[in-house]
């Protein structure tokens, strides 16, 4: 499943941070809690896919119906307990974490330039804009929240 995700240590890898980033910033404008739909497009930004049996097996473990509401909870309970879900939803944890070599949930931008480039990206204008547009608070830091903000409001699942 790669490094991100196999490693335990004291830092973002082995604990809840991923997941409860990914509930908070997909719940943030809704009261805390989100629909099974929001859930439903949460978890294919993460990389789920559009597998509508998944995401039934996922509800019915957590005994929730299509209108029901998800808190964090349970959430990191149903991916913790659903290994199969868990490394279908990895792909933003395992790629952010590729950059995040000190595992404190944030890497410099000035490391993910870098990183682009030795990686054989061309780091252009427009890259450029759009690593300085995801430091939401122009820290000089990319956090998880904030890429995975930046990530969800490309995709439409959050407003801009």
């Amino acid at each position: 499943m790669g490094d991100l995700m196999s490693k335990k240590s004291s830092g973002w890898e082995g604990d809840d941070r991923y997941l409860q980033t990914e509930f908070s910033v997909m719940a943030k404008d809704h009261g805390g809690v989100l629909s099974t739909g929001q859930l439903t497009k949460l978890l294919m930004a993460l990389g789920f896919g559009g597998d509508e049996a998944l995401t039934e097996m996922l509800l019915k473990g957590m005994h929730k119906e299509r209108e029901d509401t998800i808190t964090l909870d349970e959430y990191v309970e149903a991916l913790k307990s659903h290994e199969d879900v868990m490394v279908k939803t990895s792909k933003l944890r395992v790629i952010f974490g590729n950059f995040d070599d000190a595992n404190e949930g944030r890497v410099s931008k000035s490391k993910i330039k870098t990183r682009l480039r030795v990686m054989d990206f061309e780091v252009d204008d427009n890259m450029l804009k759009a690593i300085e547009e995801t430091d939401a608070d122009k820290d000089g830091y990319v956090t998880y929240e904030e890429f995975l903000t930046k990530h969800l409001k490309n995709k439409g699942f959050i407003p801009k």
